[in-house]
């Protein structure tokens, strides 16, 4: 029930292992590259919105698939990725004259970010933000690090966390916790909170 958020390089999947090693949880470690390749794309492709639109439709569904089997095991595990994830990219990839003019793909954006809020909140009990900061590394089989675009993805999903339709508790780690346990004993704390909130969250609807 718990998610990181932020862009490619940030350091997420370092962070759910060491989190769900010291908590000792289920790590749910997502994967596009399997969509693409499925897909018979390349993540560092440049492709039409319409397009990539349709690729964050199937890995959401993908990611939705690894959550209810993560869901079937355990009532706790972390994910190093979210559906806010995917509503950043997609949101990233519009500017002014993307959409102009093609009502039909911006209603069918605007639904896709709608679907991710709905996703979020059927999935995750809290989502933290992890912000740019640690040293960047190119990883095969990944698009390229770009720390401009870093901070342009991390601006969008702070958006989004804050935004009112979303309906998870939010954190976001500060950009100078960096080291792998400062970020573990933040997160632990934070999530520590948001589950006991969640909890009380629970009781006073079935008692009220």
């Amino acid at each position: 029930m718990i998610g990181l958020v932020g862009c490619n390089g940030v350091g997420k999947t370092t962070l759910a292992k060491a989190f769900a090693l010291k908590q000792d949880i289920p790590l749910v470690a997502t994967s596009t590259s399997a969509v693409f390749e499925r897909l018979g794309m390349d993540p560092k492709a440049e492709y039409s919105f319409a397009v990539r639109l349709q690729i964050q439709e199937a890995i959401l569904t993908a990611l939705e698939g690894q959550y209810a089997l993560a869901r079937k095991s355990s009532a706790l595990f972390i994910a190093d990725r979210t559906p806010f994830d995917l509503a950043a990219y997609t949101l990233a990839d519009i500017q002014r004259s993307t959409l102009h003019g093609d009502q039909e793909t911006t209603a069918a954006a605007m639904n896709y970010v709608q679907r991710c809020f709905k996703s979020a909140a059927e999935n995750f009990s809290v989502i933290a933000l992890v912000q740019p900061g640690i040293a960047l590394v190119e990883r095969d089989g990944k698009a390229p690090s770009c720390p401009a675009f870093m901070e342009h993805f991390n601006a969008i999903a702070f958006g989004l966390l804050v935004d009112e339709r979303n309906e998870v508790q939010r954190f976001m780690i500060p950009r100078s916790v960096l080291s792998v346990e400062a970020r573990v004993m933040a997160l632990s704390n934070a999530a520590a909170h948001a589950l006991k909130t969640h909890e009380a969250v629970k009781e006073a609807m079935v008692f009220h």
